[in-house]
């Protein structure tokens, strides 16, 4: 039997390779939750069902026996076509908004700061926000489970249940330091920048400017105050920022008739004009997102915690006109990416027998029938090492034999434990019972569906969090 810190390691190791190329703070050490762990046979890795009892255990018999005939072996996705190649019609191109959309059970990423709050620890999108400690966050929190609070900015990896993320990393997030200015986007005119407005003048002379500004939706989309620092973040200069659609040159000119100090004319997409009825028009609309014109943008931001594709969809129609910000993301560590798929398998005991690993790294899915949960499992797996293989009994199949079979107290066994890689129940007896009996006594029931043993030592492995509905 493999120790744990042995399956850790294996299991990291891909993930480990990808994050030491990720420009990420590491000032302590990787926090890791819910690491599938399990038995081992022949090189294969057991990936955790979750214990059905004291005498019931997952576990991968260390013995050199095949898998049974009665296992079919096949590579292909069930109930599925081979995909359409490249230049096929039939899978059209994912648009920037399919590939922000989160579902439950999706591998994602989130930062921001952490903490609790009656129990339950939350994360808060800080960066996202441009807020600082949690402050302004209470409309946008996401609860995290496996985790504790933490000081400061953190980055989670996990897994998205629709209402939470069921935390499989948690690290240490560099916060950059610098001004919180936006730079302004203009060359400095020649001669330099005019001047800073002093005392009435700049109250004055920029009322002025956003009077005139807000007068005509028509021809700009705003205004916003930026300023120029050097490389510890001090500010060296501001400027007042327009967006206007017209001509920049001839805006400019009359923009500084009115406001004669730094000023900064930028050509904008859109106009306050197009852009105020997408802001109505989704604001009517009830998701759970916050919706503003914002004119450094130069688009309507639309703020949410994941993009579901309901909200994907009344956002399509206003696609060129919306800047997203989602508090999660779908994550690219190989490691959260392959617990999510081992979570959704362990979790859908009627369309699964479960999962288990190889040496090489292959994600071994066994399947039953048509397997109705394929369909989502393959697209949590897309791109990851993944054979699949149709077996005759589910998980919840095996477990409800396993838990009927404890139940029945039969004289000299002495464990009971659901073999994955085999698709069957193992039963052991030990001293004071008679392997032939018992296995003559659950054949009448269970058929090949069950084997026994002889075996007096009880194997248990630590139940995966969350693996079991």
């Amino acid at each position: 039997m493999s120790t744990d810190h042995e399956i850790d390691i294996r299991l990291r190791a891909e993930g480990a390779r990808w994050r030491s190329q990720v420009p990420i703070d590491r000032d302590v050490a990787d926090v890791r939750f819910g690491e599938p762990v399990g038995g081992r046979l022949l090189g294969r890795l057991v990936l955790g069902l979750g214990s059905l009892g004291v005498l019931v255990a997952v576990v991968a018999v260390l013995t050199s026996l095949r898998l049974s005939p009665s296992v079919g072996l096949s590579d292909e996705t069930p109930g599925r076509s081979q995909p359409a190649g490249p230049e096929s019609a039939a899978t059209p191109a994912a648009t920037a908004l399919d590939l922000n959309i989160v579902r439950p059970g999706d591998a994602v990423v989130a930062t921001g700061a952490m903490a609790e709050q009656r129990g339950d620890v939350y994360l808060c999108p800080t960066k996202l926000l441009g807020i600082t400690g949690g402050i302004g966050c209470l409309g946008d929190l996401v609860i995290v489970r496996n985790a504790q609070s933490w000081r400061g900015d953190v980055r989670v990896e996990g897994v998205w249940d629709g209402q939470a993320i069921e935390a499989t990393a948690i690290t240490r997030e560099k916060v950059p330091s610098g001004s919180s200015w936006p730079p302004i986007p203009c060359d400095p005119p020649a001669g330099g920048w005019p001047s800073l407005p002093t005392g009435d003048d700049g109250e004055s002379t920029g009322r002025a400017l956003e009077q005139e500004v807000g007068r005509h939706p028509e021809r700009y989309i705003g205004l916003w105050p930026a300023a120029t620092t050097n490389a510890a973040g001090d500010v060296k200069n501001r400027a007042l920022v327009v967006g206007t659609v017209d001509d920049v040159q001839s805006v400019t000119q009359a923009l500084t008739a009115i406001y004669p100090f730094n000023l900064c004319v930028v050509r904008s997409d859109f106009s306050a004009a197009e852009l105020e009825p997408v802001v109505d028009e989704l604001e009517s609309l009830d998701y759970p997102w916050h919706v503003g014109l914002e004119p450094r943008v130069g688009r309507v931001e639309v703020w949410t915690t994941a993009l579901t594709p309901e909200m994907a969809e009344a956002l399509a129609p206003f696609s060129g006109k919306v800047a997203l910000q989602t508090a999660l993301r779908r994550s690219t560590d190989p490691e959260t990416r392959r617990f999510a798929v081992i979570h959704a398998v362990n979790t859908d005991p009627v369309n699964f027998g479960g999962v288990y690993l190889e040496d090489d790294g292959t994600l071994v899915i066994l399947y039953v029938g048509a397997n109705a949960g394929g369909a989502i499992v393959e697209r949590l797996a897309s791109g990851m090492a993944v054979r699949w293989e149709k077996v005759e009994r589910s998980s919840g199949e095996l477990r409800q034999a396993a838990t009927e079979i404890r139940e029945r107290s039969l004289n000299g066994v002495t464990w009971i434990a659901i073999d994955t890689i085999r698709n069957r129940v193992h039963v052991g007896v030990g001293p004071g019972g008679s392997v032939a009996d018992v296995s003559r006594l659950l054949a009448e029931d269970y058929g090949d569906g069950v084997y026994v043993s002889e075996g007096d030592v009880l194997v248990t492995l630590p139940a995966m969090p969350s693996a079991s509905p």
